[in-house]
């Protein structure tokens, strides 16, 4: 029996292992056995003198209940189709032992007052017994939560549904989430909107009993912006006890982008949070060119499967060194994406795992009872090397020689071998002249050899209401449609003049009553605001006031209230007008609608640009087939000069949106350039194109000034194949010398 007397992974009663086999992967199962009884007693040895071993760094992303149910994948005979429990048995015989989850809110608790977990709780017991923790994660809301219109506007009933699932669920869950990837589509509100139902649901989970980490849902812009500060100034950190964050780069940019996490926090004073990746992927290895075991699904080849398997180990090790607390793979159940050319799991669809599964076994039981220490110096062009500590005092050394995987920005790579020879030798560590590959490898060291990085310490889970704070009292905001638009990716409102009616709804979320009063302190001037307010246990009270902008330029609408001697946590809405703009400045409307201004500008194989009548808007289409590397767009504008130039611009206005044949309609980056005669390009980067649209203003400087322009390009570096990109209502603000 595989795992017996181990206490960390228990099959249930009557259950048998399965020998699946296919043409890749026969006695896989047997051999799995093996390696997880290895990884047990390491789990033994790491818990009785390990504070944090590697085991708890390493996590799936497997989305057991919604993507493994019977009949997404032949699932072994000996489970008589339970394919639940045998992918949960896959995952513990990895020797992972933690996982993230998914569970609909909509099947939950239909309707007030319902609430039958069902199979999410059962599969949450069938991870649990097999000694996995869990993070879990909603995204949706039922119509009685009045959704505005994906996030729920009802807070209490957010904090009620938040505190059941921690009532019900227990010490099965180790991790909270709530929503996920609202910077981008998932979420059509604003952040505050967000941060305000995140706010209901950790005091929800609290009220629960659950005392586990909770995380707000993950940001996955790959560069901070606007919305991540908003995000932050509502005050998000003081429920969550995580900073949770998606990436899908290449390793060779994982050092900046953590260094820019960081950078974040630190600057709103909560560098101490640990930050976790719940999800953690790869599109290195490009779209699937195989035929799989089901019609119309599309499979890795042996070289993407070996890719896989290679970005599996290193980027767990590579997250770990820039300070990352736990990394969950995406994703381990089978899933495919972009009309089913995309295979991002780590099973296959005949039931077994692909070398990435043996990957990451392998890295387990070899250095998961043991500590990262951090990179060695070795010998050999391009071979690196990590060295990791067992609390026995034993060493042991993982190393690789860098391939594109480390490498390279662009995807899709082709797997090759290295021909150049690499080299690892050591010393007085011993373990002399080994040959390093592509693939990591390990090798046992006879004493500790030093380190040349250390990796960056993780931080910790650490929100909690200091002594003068009522975390239990929640605002939500709302403005009058016409007078106002988001901008800024959801970030901010942009008044269409300088006063707006608004409307203020204070929830107290405890069952007891409170007294206190909540105080205007942005900028500019409020009225309606009364001195006092009384809320009544679990009631919430709407106050309809009326804002006007002050003399200053960009100021922010914000409310933090005082109920029983404690403060609240602060309501931001940063304000942008063009006030500061038209006094001194004449708006020009470019020739955008003229199509013969657009020149094709970008790395896709297929493309066109017409005029849409139903949006009133340009519409561009690019294609990328499978083998395009590095997708770009930036359609050219040629600029009707001298009435477009820009000498004297100092802002440029348009509106944009997008659409990809990829759900989270995401990407790498967005840009504007502008192309001049005497300098080649000034490049300002903006958040992505969201699926709605969105007014964009980007400031210019002197440099445009200087430049010469001749050209406007609009666009960015999406991760789908097939993009579809609106463009309308293009506008340069120049300065007038004679205007007031």
């Amino acid at each position: 029996k595989p795992y017996a007397g181990n206490p960390h992974v228990r099959f249930d009663e009557g259950e048998v292992a399965s020998t699946a086999t296919s043409r890749r992967g026969s006695l896989l199962y047997r051999k799995m056995a093996r390696i997880g009884i290895s990884i047990a007693l390491c789990m033994c040895v790491a818990n009785a003198c390990i504070a944090e071993p590697f085991v708890e760094s390493v996590a799936f992303d497997t989305a057991l209940s919604w993507i493994s149910r019977p009949g997404r994948f032949h699932c072994p005979a000996a489970y008589s189709n339970d394919s639940f429990r045998y992918v949960a048995d896959l995952v513990a015989t990895c020797g992972v032992r933690h996982v993230r989850e998914r569970l609909r809110w909509k099947d939950v608790s239909p309707n007030p007052g319902e609430f039958n977990p069902g199979v999410y709780l059962q599969n949450a017991d069938l991870l649990s017994r097999r000694g996995i923790g869990i993070s879990d994660v909603f995204h949706d809301a039922p119509p009685y939560t009045n959704p505005r219109p994906k996030l729920p506007g009802d807070l209490l009933a957010v904090y009620d549904f938040c505190r059941t699932l921690a009532e019900r669920f227990g010490n099965r869950m180790e991790m909270w989430e709530f929503w996920n990837e609202e910077d981008i589509q998932y979420v059509k509100e604003p952040a505050w909107e967000y941060v305000a139902a995140f706010k209901a649901a950790a005091a929800g989970f609290r009220a629960g009993g659950f005392r586990g980490a909770i995380a707000p849902g993950a940001l996955c812009q790959s560069v901070r912006g606007v919305y991540d500060r908003t995000f932050l100034l509502n005050d998000a950190m003081k429920y969550a006890d995580v900073f949770n964050y998606h990436t899908y780069l290449p390793p060779v940019r994982y050092k900046k982008e953590m260094e820019g996490i960081r950078k974040l926090l630190r600057e709103f004073a909560v560098a101490d949070r640990a930050i976790i990746l719940t999800e953690c992927g790869t599109n290195q290895e490009g779209d699937s060119s195989d035929d799989g075991v089901m019609p119309g699904i599309k499979a890795h080849s042996p070289d993407q499967e070996r890719l896989q398997a290679e970005f599996a180990v290193k980027s767990q090790i590579l997250t770990r060194m820039e300070g990352v607390m736990r990394n969950y793979f995406f994703v381990f159940g089978v899933f495919n994406e972009r009309k089913n050319v995309k295979d991002w799991g780590v099973m296959r669809r005949d039931g077994t795992l692909k070398p990435a599964g043996m990957a990451i076994a392998r890295l387990l039981a070899e250095v998961g009872a043991s500590e990262l220490a951090g990179e060695v110096a070795v010998e050999g062009e391009g071979v690196r090397a990590f060295r990791f500590d067992f609390a026995d005092g034993r060493h042991k050394l993982v190393y690789w020689s860098r391939s594109e995987i480390d490498d390279s920005a662009k995807n899709p790579i082709v797997w090759q071998e290295h021909e150049r020879p690499a080299r690892v030798r050591l010393e007085n560590g011993k373990a002399v002249e080994l040959t390093a590959h592509r693939e990591p490898a390990y090798v046992e060291l006879e004493c500790g050899v030093p380190v040349v990085k250390r990796p960056l310490p993780v931080g910790h889970s650490s929100a909690s209401a200091a002594a003068d704070e009522d975390l239990s009292i929640v605002m939500q905001i709302s403005f009058e449609s016409e007078r106002y638009a988001l901008g800024g990716n959801k970030s901010r409102v942009e008044l269409k003049d300088d006063s707006i009616k608004l409307t203020l709804r204070i929830w107290n979320l405890d069952d007891h009553a409170k007294s206190g009063c909540v105080r205007f302190v942005g900028g500019g001037e409020l009225k309606g605001l009364p001195e006092t307010l009384h809320l009544h246990g679990r009631s919430s009270k709407e106050l309809s006031l009326e804002y006007k902008m002050a003399a200053a330029e960009d100021p922010a609408i914000a409310f933090q209230g005082t109920f029983e001697g404690k403060k609240t946590s602060r309501l931001v809405v940063p304000v942008f007008s063009e006030r500061k703009y038209l006094k001194n400045t004449t708006v020009v409307e470019l020739d955008w609608k003229d199509l013969s201004r657009w020149a094709r500008n970008s790395s896709a194989t297929e493309y066109s640009c017409e005029w849409d009548e139903k949006e009133r808007a340009i519409r561009f289409h690019f294609g990328w087939d499978a083998k395009a590397q590095g997708r770009w767009f930036f359609p050219s504008y040629k600029l009707r000069l001298p009435k477009e130039s820009l000498d004297q611009a100092v802002l440029v206005a348009y509106e944009v949106k997008s659409t990809q044949d990829k759900v989270e309609n995401d990407y790498d980056g967005a840009r504007v350039f502008v192309k001049g005669r005497k300098i080649s390009a000034q490049n300002f980067f903006n958040t992505a194109p969201a699926g709605e649209w969105e007014t964009r203003r980007q400031e210019f400087g002197e440099s445009v000034h200087q430049c010469d322009a001749v050209r406007l390009e609009f666009g960015g570096h999406p991760r789908g194949r097939d993009v579809t990109y609106y463009l309308r209502n293009i506008r340069i603000y120049k300065l007038e010398a004679n205007k007031q």
